[in-house]
């Protein structure tokens, strides 16, 4: 298979509502959270799909992602040019049984959230969440996620943030 495969890979963007005006007030303790419910997308019968959603934060030129599986790069995306507590939609249609790994990595090393508003993500295999930052702080430069996917479910294998290593 050779990736990207254009006509299954969507993202789809929409502003976050910014109830406590944090574009022109930061810090604030308020925090925007993504929505809950998880696009719907058709994949083929030896795949699942992959739902990547992320909200940046007050400094969206700093954050970039990474998909990966055994072989080679799936996906990425540099939001340098994109718009602050902008929401975005990654879909994929990910082979079954393969282990995957996802990046998330912040140039200034503050991560996505909480000092320059609250940034989040999550994703998913279909109808299983792997992880959900719910707007908490996660990792400062990059934090890694192996995941695997097979006939049934998926399956999160391993988490790596930066501070790990840092205490």
């Amino acid at each position: 298979t050779i990736y990207p495969k254009t006509t299954n890979i969507t993202y789809t963007t929409h502003q976050i509502d910014d109830p406590a005006n944090i574009r022109d007030s930061l810090p604030t303790s308020t925090p925007i959270k993504a929505p809950t419910d998880i696009p719907t997308f058709s994949c083929a019968s030896d795949e699942r799909n992959f739902t990547f959603s992320i909200t940046t934060d007050y400094y969206s030129n700093e954050t970039e992602f990474f998909l990966y599986d055994d072989s080679f790069m799936i996906g990425s995306w540099d939001f340098a040019s994109s718009e602050r507590f902008e929401e975005y939609i990654f879909d994929y249609c990910l082979p079954i049984g393969r282990n995957y790994t996802l990046e998330l990595t912040d140039t200034f090393g503050d991560g996505i959230c909480c000092d320059a508003g609250y940034g989040t993500y999550y994703f998913a295999a279909d109808d299983t969440v792997l992880f959900d930052s719910n707007a908490n702080e996660t990792f400062y430069f990059n934090i890694t996620f192996i995941f695997t996917i097979d006939e049934k479910d998926a399956t999160l294998l391993e988490t790596q943030a930066d501070w790990d290593y840092m205490y």
